[in-house]
């Protein structure tokens, strides 16, 4: 969940820096990932960031906010990590960016039904 919270609130910030007076969208999609995994998908229409931006978000105390802490998707990236999945950035496909986390899938468990013939 903190994950989650954590993207949309930077696709928010984003979205507002590049457009601060014209409504603007954050697109959240999530899908299948092979047999094992799910993706969740953030992408916003902010201002995006270079390759360089993009290989240094993740670094702890990188940010380019002013009053930004650059912790966020530092431990974003360390919990998705822990539950054994990813964390990763690139451009969107129509500027701004994407940043998509993939979770293993969790075992659903099979709950046992009693038959109750009481008549």
């Amino acid at each position: 969940q903190q994950m989650l919270i954590n993207l949309l609130r930077n696709a928010m910030e984003a979205n507002r820096e590049q457009h601060p007076d014209s409504p603007s969208q954050i697109r959240i999609t999530t899908a299948t990932a092979g047999d094992t995994m799910v993706e969740i998908a953030v992408a916003d229409q902010g201002p995006g960031l270079d390759e360089l931006g993009i290989e240094q978000m993740f670094t702890p105390f990188y940010t380019r906010k002013n009053n930004g802490l650059g912790l966020g998707l530092s431990m974003s990236r360390s919990i998705i990590e822990s539950f054994g999945g990813y964390l990763d950035a690139a451009p969107g496909k129509q500027g701004g960016l994407r940043l998509s986390c993939r979770l293993p899938r969790a075992e659903t468990p099979v709950t046992s039904r009693k038959n109750n013939d009481d008549g």
